[in-house]
């Protein structure tokens, strides 16, 4: 509705940097509240998401052993491929990379970022291995061997936490190695 949009753009000017906030209105009759901790403008870059949403702390919270997870979540064309990715003609321009972009996603720049970390570090014994899998419908695809005959199923351990076995895994030895696998 007007309203809603109207609440979101205020609360968007009023902070738009990280935070812990709830937006309230009431929508049909019924109270609704949705709690949220960053809100982008519209005309937010890449960086500035890339920067303010959390997902370096992720980066770094993954490289001390945690597991983590950032995924988009959001109605058809609500902008979660663009900005988890590149715009395609963005990918394209600057081929299987797309690193050298404004407009480079979360994912390109967490990949760059993972290496960085790493570099700064001088970290040695480092291994970055990549799976790229899809759950749709409740069924495992691995995207990297689409054939492949063997089943898909979500398992956990108490050395490894979750996990899906039998994927192909590839080792990645830079950013360009990572996005040569989504590539794929």
């Amino acid at each position: 509705s007007e309203a809603a949009r109207a609440a979101v753009a205020q609360v968007a000017a009023a902070d738009p940097l990280p935070g812990n906030a709830s937006l309230a209105f009431n929508w049909q009759g019924m109270q609704r509240v949705f709690n949220f901790d960053v809100v982008f403008e519209e005309a937010a870059s890449q960086s500035e998401v890339f920067d303010n949403c959390g997902v370096k702390d992720l980066i770094q919270l993954a490289l001390e052993g945690y597991n983590c997870t950032c995924f988009a979540y959001g109605q058809t064309n609500s902008g979660k491929t663009y900005t988890m990715t590149d715009p395609p003609d963005e990918t394209q321009q600057h081929g299987v990379s797309g690193l050298a972009g404004q407009s480079r996603g979360l994912v390109p720049r967490s990949f760059t970022h993972i290496f960085d970390l790493l570099r700064s570090r001088g970290a040695q014994g480092f291994k970055v291995y990549a799976t790229y899998f899809e759950i749709y419908n409740e069924q495992i695809t691995d995207l990297l061997n689409p054939r492949s005959i063997y089943p898909h199923t979500i398992r956990w351990s108490s050395t490894s936490g979750f996990y899906v076995d039998n994927l192909f895994v590839i080792e990645c030895d830079s950013a360009d190695d990572l996005m040569g696998v989504l590539a794929a």
